[in-house]
């Protein structure tokens, strides 16, 4: 704005130099229409009581590294002309933190509208919510600037590279076509499963006697049922706002290709992590490729943990009772002892670099470790 003062200044010096050595009538209506004409603009634009209505129109997904094509609608629903409007868009990727404003400017007479497309391409997976700021209208001769508040959004999933990763069947063995595995510390109710074989005592259901073994070893035995884990799997997402962004888009690529081929093989599990805007722990469960995009829509806008503890959180839920609890995360999360000790297998997927005493964990530790470098080599075989 100021080269148009500075360049309307030197119109109006001009002017009047011209008037004061030539003492002529065109000279002085040329300086009275300089004085006079940018004035009524000015305060036009300054008196002005609406602003132009605006709106952003983005397709709701999209591949990463992939063009997404947008607009930019703005309507001037007066009769005086808009000189310039420059409207700054603000771009933010809720998963990685990313955040970058641009600026687009054009003219808009009065009583009409316009659009002005856009492109959207996000090199990193996540939610990437668009805001315009603020539109800061001139008038025709750009002396003068009336900025408005604007509430226009616009968001876009950019959904995670995903890969296919050989995952070892070994730890699913033993669970059903649902994915449920039983309690080796308690019984519970489910005579689909036995749990311990005891003595038969005062009060026991005739239901439970094994007739069979008590037939056999000449004494009343009874089956105890099993109790069942209502889902085996638990895979927590750790999303640290201290990470680098090319970290935790490394974890949510992981992350979201593990929980793909899981939901493919119709294998149940639960998905945790932490909202970022309320702080409060989020749980869901997943029985399909439906509930998994759905799922991962709503980590991907979850945006980053500023405590980084989304482990205490699960450990303190009601919901916990998951005997493989998969976390992935940028560290080791520090309750991991009391997470060995809570379920009955846990695997860490670390996108890290750094090196640890694997003394320090139980033997119910797995720990798989990776960088954004070398993670599709080190991930192409998982075990958990």
């Amino acid at each position: 704005m100021w080269k148009a003062r500075l360049t309307y200044g030197l119109w109006l010096v001009g002017a009047a130099l011209l008037y004061v050595f030539t003492d002529r009538y065109y000279a002085l209506v040329l300086l009275l229409a300089s004085v006079a004409g940018p004035m009524v603009c000015v305060l036009c634009n300054l008196c002005r009581r609406t602003s132009p209505a605006v709106s952003l129109h983005l397709a709701p997904s999209a591949a990463k590294g992939e063009k997404t094509e947008g607009m930019l609608k703005l309507d001037n629903r007066t009769a005086l002309p808009m000189g310039r409007i420059d409207c700054t868009i603000r771009e933010e990727n809720r998963l990685t933190g990313e955040s970058v404003s641009r600026t687009v400017s054009l003219r808009l007479p009065g009583r009409t509208a316009a659009k002005l497309p856009f492109t959207l391409e996000s090199r990193h997976g996540g939610a990437v919510e668009l805001h315009v700021e603020r539109l800061a209208v001139r008038d025709l001769f750009g002396l003068s600037r009336r900025v408005y508040a604007a509430d226009a959004a616009a968001r876009c999933t950019v959904f995670p590279d995903t890969f296919s990763p050989v995952l070892s069947a070994g730890t699913r063995m033993s669970m059903d076509a649902e994915g449920t595995e039983y309690s080796p510390d308690k019984p519970g109710f489910d005579p689909a499963e036995t749990f311990d074989i005891r003595e038969y005592r005062a009060g026991d259901s005739p239901r439970s006697i094994h007739w069979k073994l008590s037939a056999k070893l000449e004494r009343m035995v009874v089956r105890e049922p099993g109790l069942p884990l209502e889902t085996s799997y638990m895979f927590l997402f750790e999303n640290d706002a201290a990470s680098p962004a090319a970290v935790r888009d490394t974890l949510a690529e992981a992350y979201c290709s593990v929980v793909q081929v899981l939901a493919a093989e119709d294998v149940r599990f639960g998905m945790g992590w932490t909202d970022g805007r309320t702080g409060l722990y989020e749980q869901t469960d997943v029985h399909g490729s439906e509930d998994l995009i759905g799922a991962i829509s709503r980590l991907l806008d979850a945006g980053a943990d500023e405590e980084s503890d989304v482990v205490r959180r699960y450990l303190d839920g009601a919901e916990n009772d998951y005997a493989h609890v998969i976390c992935f995360a940028p560290h080791v999360p520090a309750p991991i002892a009391e997470l060995s000790a809570h379920a009955g297998h846990v695997t860490l997927f670390l996108c890290s670099d750094e090196s640890w005493p694997e003394a320090l964990y139980a033997d119910n530790v797995h720990v798989m470790a990776f960088t954004p470098e070398n993670y599709l080599r080190e991930l192409s075989y998982i075990a958990i």
